[in-house]
């Protein structure tokens, strides 16, 4: 028989070596924020069409085993002696014309033969709908189990666009290698799939032959899974014309009873994002995209697309497909390509995301159309479960994006504090409003107090947490921020009903709802000569409030005052005659009636 000899320069092996990263590197790229593990995400569709899925951050590496043997080419040349050929289209179209071609099992390239093992059904399973598609339809090419030795580069077989070729690994570590034409132009699908007795792990490589020079050079790849019993690998590319090597790889384990299956699809109609048939070629967006449009050009087209939320964020997105040829599905992977879920067209999602990348699978369950796009929509909003955490004073712009956004603060505080809000929107068209909510002893937000933009207000806060709502009243406006002004009011003190305890800024003087107080004790028994006068309590020149609380004191409600640095009096015999003077202590105190603005107690806390 006639053999070819492949054009294959061994100085071109840089080229050759097959990328040992799969997914793994590809996911290792992607950052993720661990933070809000096990938030829930709910599919949101028809009433019996809901699902709940789960958004965790999964921060385990995940890990793949290709395995497969870079230096390849080099014992491919030291085992078959490989020679060149200044011809291959050539000698592959007289291979193909040759009729006396004879022992079918060992010939290389030769299309003519390869149509001899053919079967004489097509596979139904795999067929496609020419009314929906650009491709031609799958047939079957070497449906038997005669083996092809095509378990080296140079003993590649010829493999068809458009069919299903079949084929078995024996050995843990072998190769089984095809060689196919596609026209300039043609997005080729190549996908491969498998169902074994045993765990096997096939993966799955695409070359291109360089007629230039005889060098070939990897352009695509799948190595998404590892060991399973059913499982399979696919990828696309874009061809610029030419001749193709396709390598089946096994990373792990055999199977001698059963044969895995590659099948080969041209498109001539495909969409801008192709080629994305792989984790590999998955198109990246930045951040959160507001629509992604793309078709599915064959029954074996995917489209992987990954996606990043900044922040955690709650998404409401829909999957729609207006074509009557195809019906698809959508998954939703984390950044480790664990399944969050899985929506068929005409669903909605709604839920937490956690900040990070995440991907979509979207594939055909049946059909396909080239021409009618599928949609999937995404309206990110905020409300309680992205809320902010503030304390002290603030200033806080955003934007209610959409008719779900609620933007949320926490609130903090360590004492009693006076906040004053104000809230200014520069949009007239849309009115918004900002809730102070409380939660009751069942743990449920309640509103305590409402403020309209344009308004000023303040509230009385007690040490603790409170919750703030900046919500819509009318409209929206994604690009016009708002501006809420938190301010602590802080001469501020404490308070009871309708009474407010303030100070100064040096905090050497009280004030009940802006009435002056005179922190002076003066018991009416203490003053006779030789008497004790020590309970005689006054500010003094530098006195300052130090603590103050709100106490029941004799019935009465009253707030008690401490101060540094307090005079105390006493009488002092000196000169024939006694004498009023006074001592300077560091820690005093009053308590004051709220009612009366009188101080009715004083004495000394702290006398050295």
């Amino acid at each position: 028989m006639k053999r070819i000899a492949l054009k294959l320069l061994i100085a071109a092996v840089s080229t050759f070596i097959l990328t040992s990263g799969s997914i793994c590197a590809s996911a290792a790229e992607l950052e993720t924020n661990t933070d809000n593990q096990n938030e829930q995400v709910v599919l949101i569709g028809n009433s019996d069409l809901t699902t709940e899925i789960n958004t965790k951050q999964i921060t385990s590496e995940s890990t793949e085993n290709t395995n497969f043997d870079k230096d390849v080419l080099t014992d491919t040349k030291k085992k078959y002696n490989l020679k060149i050929n200044e011809n291959l289209e050539k000698q592959i179209d007289l291979l193909c014309t040759d009729s006396n071609l004879s022992n079918k099992k060992n010939a290389v390239l030769a299309k003519n033969q390869l149509k001899a093992e053919k079967s004489t059904t097509t596979d139904t399973s795999v067929t496609i709908d020419q009314s929906t598609t650009t491709g031609a339809a799958v047939t079957t090419e070497y449906s038997g189990i005669t083996d092809l030795g095509n378990t080296s580069l140079d003993k590649s077989a010829y493999a068809s666009l458009n069919t299903m070729t079949y084929g078995q690994i024996k050995a843990e570590g072998e190769q089984r290698w095809y060689l196919t034409k596609v026209d300039k132009g043609q997005k080729l699908t190549a996908f491969l799939g498998y169902k074994a007795e045993s765990a096997i792990d096939l993966n799955l490589y695409l070359f291109k032959y360089n007629e230039s020079d005889g060098s070939i050079s990897q352009v695509a790849y799948s190595a998404l899974n590892g060991k399973s019993t059913t499982s399979n690998e696919q990828l696309s590319y874009i061809s610029d014309g030419g001749y193709y090597f396709m390598c089946v790889n096994s990373a792990g384990g055999f199977d001698v009873n059963n044969k895995y299956q590659l099948i080969l699809i041209s498109s001539n109609k495909y969409d801008s994002s192709e080629p994305d048939d792989s984790i590999t070629q998955r198109k990246i967006l930045s951040g959160i995209p507001t629509t992604i449009s793309q078709t599915i050009d064959n029954a074996f087209d995917v489209d992987w697309i990954q996606f990043t939320v900044p922040e955690n964020k709650n998404i409401f997105g829909t999957f729609q497909n207006a074509s009557s040829n195809g019906t698809y599905k959508m998954t939703l992977y984390d950044h480790n390509l664990n399944s969050l879920g899985t929506l068929t067209q005409g669903q909605n999602f709604n839920g937490l995301f956690a900040a990070g990348a995440y991907l979509i699978k979207v594939e055909a369950i049946s059909g396909a159309d080239a021409n009618t796009p599928y949609n999937i929509t995404f309206t990110p909003y905020d409300n309680f479960n992205t809320r902010k955490t503030v304390s002290g004073s603030a200033t806080i712009t955003d934007s209610i994006d959409n008719a779900l956004d609620e933007n949320w603060i926490e609130y903090s505080t360590t004492e009693s504090t006076k906040l004053e809000l104000s809230l200014t929107n520069p949009n007239s068209n849309t009115k918004y409003a900002v809730d102070i909510c409380n939660k009751n002893s069942a743990g449920n937000l309640v509103i305590a107090a409402t403020i309209n933009q344009g308004d000023l207000k303040s509230v009385l806060l007690s040490s603790g947490t409170c919750y703030l709502r900046v919500r819509s009243l009318n409209g929206y406006d994604p690009n016009t921020k708002y501006t809420l002004s938190l301010k602590v009011d802080p001469n501020y003190l404490c308070s009871s009903g309708d009474y407010v305890v303030t100070t100064n800024s040096d905090r050497n003087a009280l004030y009940i709802n802006g009435a002056p107080v005179s922190l002076e004790y003066i018991p009416s028994s203490a003053y006779y000569p030789g008497g004790d006068a020590s309970s005689h309590v006054t500010m003094g020149g530098n006195s300052k409030i130090t603590n103050y609380g709100i106490v029941n004191y004799q019935g009465k409600t009253c707030v008690c005052i401490e101060v540094s640095d307090v005079f105390i009096y006493t009488w002092v015999y000196a000169n024939h005659g006694y004498n009023y003077e006074h001592l300077t202590v560091p820690l005093g105190q009053f308590v004051i009636d709220l009612q009366t603005g009188q101080c009715i107690d004083g004495g000394v806390l702290k006398w050295v």
